[in-house]
């Protein structure tokens, strides 16, 4: 496999480390960049499809979810329109989460000289291995330009005509040196299940003028999780607050451990999750398990109301880390995931807008309201809570992913 441009993959540190030494991670600290926020799909949709049709020289993507319907129609046609100004296009499709992407779009696309390939291709008589998936959701144009964050090619990221209760989800896009790092991750998955199909060089990602600090950070199995260990360091040094946002929060005992003790020191800390409106009923009532140890500590539980909630947005103190990666066992142990962090600058500020406008838009909980919820809902909570055991010890003997 033709590699990566070695002197940007090899690039010292730009930045000054903080909370942990360079050998924790993959990837460096880098300044050097330009980072949006960008919520919902109505917003970031159009765009992305823009910067594809804009497209150079190469398109590339590695993506979870993606499913037929008016959204991947439009992606189909931007990819097209690259393609006639021929730009080389690569996606890699994770095997589980294409199932429905139908055989005629995808056909569209090989037959415009679309490279694709799929991740980890199930089969039977290979249980566990097939439980490996890439739960990433990246997209990038001419090795200058990134797309992360949680989103599917699907309908229900967007509002259309067959989705108007869309999910609630946001996207990082990204220009400059960390793209160079979100590059390196791409190629490495794509040299492991497309080795005949190789890589072009890529010239290493031009620094931005606006200068803000970030790293990648990636996770493989429970055993190997920048993600959640860059949160634990920044959670036990926070001095400001703790806000956090996930689908499906069935997190660590040490997370739980410091969000209670970060409450109990003063600081504000708030957890932003699903209300009735989920596509997983049991992983809320795993959730809800929590609840009442985190309300006796001082946390702020809030559940949004009007959609499901699918963001997954990390903010402590002005870090904010974005990204693919649920802080649930089950994602942690099975699936290759990876976030976007930034450090401090103006981006922190767009991150406490967007909790702050979903806080007002969601359901409150305190102690004396919670212990007087009905029998019925104890009930699933503890039963969903014996489903959790049972996945953590099951999770126990994931390994280390070795797909790639």
């Amino acid at each position: 496999m033709t590699s990566i441009n070695q002197a940007a993959l090899m690039a010292k540190p730009t930045a000054k480390q903080v909370h942990a030494p360079a050998k924790e991670y993959r990837y460096p600290l880098r300044s050097g960049n330009d980072f949006e926020l960008i919520i919902d799909g109505e917003n970031y949709f159009p765009r992305l499809f823009e910067d594809i049709r804009n497209a150079q020289h190469n398109v590339f993507m590695e993506m979870y979810l993606s499913g037929s319907g008016e959204i991947f129609t439009q992606f189909i046609d931007a990819v097209l329109h690259a393609r006639s100004n021929n730009v080389e296009v690569f996606l890699l499709f994770d095997d589980f989460g294409v199932g429905d992407v139908s055989d005629e779009d995808m056909n569209k696309l090989k037959s415009a000289g679309v490279n694709t390939a799929i991740y980890n291709p199930i089969r039977f008589f290979r249980f566990k291995k097939n439980l490996h998936r890439t739960h990433r959701k990246v997209i990038i144009v001419d090795g200058q330009l990134a797309w992360v964050g949680g989103t599917g090619l699907l309908d229900l990221f967007a509002p259309t005509a067959s989705s108007d209760t869309y999910w609630l989800e946001v996207m990082v896009r990204i220009q400059g040196t960390c793209v160079d790092d979100w590059m390196n991750l791409f190629y490495r998955a794509w040299g492991r299940w497309a080795k005949k199909v190789p890589l072009p060089h890529l010239p290493p990602s031009q620094s931005h003028a606006t200068n803000s600090v970030g790293r990648v950070v990636m996770n493989r199995s429970a055993k190997d999780c920048e993600i959640r260990n860059s949160l634990i360091q920044h959670m036990e040094t926070s001095t400001e607050k703790i806000w956090l946002c996930a689908p499906y929060f069935v997190p660590t005992r040490k997370v739980r451990s410091l969000i209670r003790k970060a409450a109990k020191r003063g600081l504000d800390v708030r957890i932003l999750l699903p209300g009735d409106t989920t596509d997983n009923a049991g992983a809320r009532y795993m959730a809800r398990r929590y609840y009442a140890r985190f309300l006796r500590a001082g946390v702020k539980i809030f559940e949004f109301q009007p959609r499901f909630v699918h963001a997954k947005v990390l903010l402590v103190d002005d870090w904010s880390s974005i990204g693919s990666s649920n802080l649930d066992r089950w994602n942690l142990s099975w699936n290759l995931d990876a976030n976007q962090e930034i450090h401090g600058g103006n981006f922190s500020e767009h991150t406490v807008n967007f909790f702050e406008d979903s806080f007002v838009q969601s359901k409150a909980f305190d102690l004396k309201s919670w212990k007087e919820r009905p029998l019925g809902e104890r009930f699933k909570e503890k039963f969903w809570g014996y489903i959790a055991a049972l996945v953590v010890r099951f999770s126990r003997n994931a390994g280390k992913n070795k797909l790639i």
